[in-house]
């Protein structure tokens, strides 16, 4: 949050006085009046408060391992054209490795994700994946559904940057989709992008972009569609990450959830 200083201005009232004099004498003289010389008080100079900066830079991978590797419980709300949406958030870490697409010790993530409006009594949407992922350092491996169906390996990646630099971004990986751990059957394409922005002299702001395209049929038939998502963290200065935001499309409509 930006703080702005409240400057005070300061009006000194000034007094003029005036002295009076007279004599008497013979006709035809004159008596005189003089004014004291206002004295106008020195100028007091004024000091500007500063103004706190915004965070500049954070870790960055450390904060993306941190989160991936803590369990968490969030509710966000969104509104649109009068109508009330919730979105249940909820991750939890694997104590464990595996091997996923022939990569081990892979560690793992559960995502489950409901989206609820006010008025329905059924959610609108809901969708449980899994992420897999290598540590020291961070390599993304690709992600699956809980039915399995889709199947999401990562076929190129950008080491994550070490700093989140406010104004930077850039491409973190790019994922196939499949209809299954088989990979015979193409689903669709990802493109996953990230983006640092100013928040305040506390917290930066980490925003992950996923871009879904090239659905095919089979991809239709297995949940996915063509379109955005991006979810925002704010990150401080020790590498805590806290969701912040999340939006998608549900429906044809886009929300963003707070």
């Amino acid at each position: 949050m930006n703080h702005r200083s409240l400057l005070t201005t300061c009006v000194v009232s000034i007094v003029v006085l005036s002295a009076c004099g007279g004599g008497g004498g013979e006709v035809g003289s004159s008596s005189s009046i003089s004014a004291m010389p206002s004295m106008d008080p020195m100028p007091m100079p004024m000091t500007p408060m500063p103004m706190p900066m915004n965070m500049q830079a954070a870790p960055g991978e450390e904060a993306l391992v941190g989160y991936l590797r803590t369990p968490h419980q969030q509710m966000l709300s969104a509104e649109s054209s009068g109508r009330s949406y919730s979105l249940d958030v909820n991750s939890a870490p694997s104590s464990g490795t595996t091997k996923f697409n022939g990569s081990a010790p892979a560690y793992s993530t559960a995502n489950n994700l409901t989206v609820t409006q006010s008025q329905a009594a059924a959610p609108l949407a809901s969708r449980v994946t899994t992420a897999y992922y290598l540590m020291n350092p961070y390599v993304p491996l690709g992600s699956a559904s809980s039915s399995g169906s889709p199947y999401a390996v990562v076929t190129n990646y950008l080491p994550f940057p070490t700093v989140l630099r406010v104004g930077t971004s850039g491409m973190v990986d790019n994922l196939t989709y499949y209809h299954d751990s088989t990979m015979n059957t193409m689903d669709a394409n990802e493109t996953v992008e990230y983006a640092i922005r100013a928040n305040d002299s506390a917290t930066l702001f980490l925003c992950l972009s996923d871009t879904v395209s090239n659905v095919t049929a089979h991809g239709t038939a297995d949940g996915l569609a063509n379109g955005a998502e991006t979810d925002c963290y704010t990150v401080d200065a020790k590498g805590h990450a806290a969701l912040s935001s999340i939006t998608l499309t549900v429906n044809g409509t886009t929300l963003r959830f707070m």
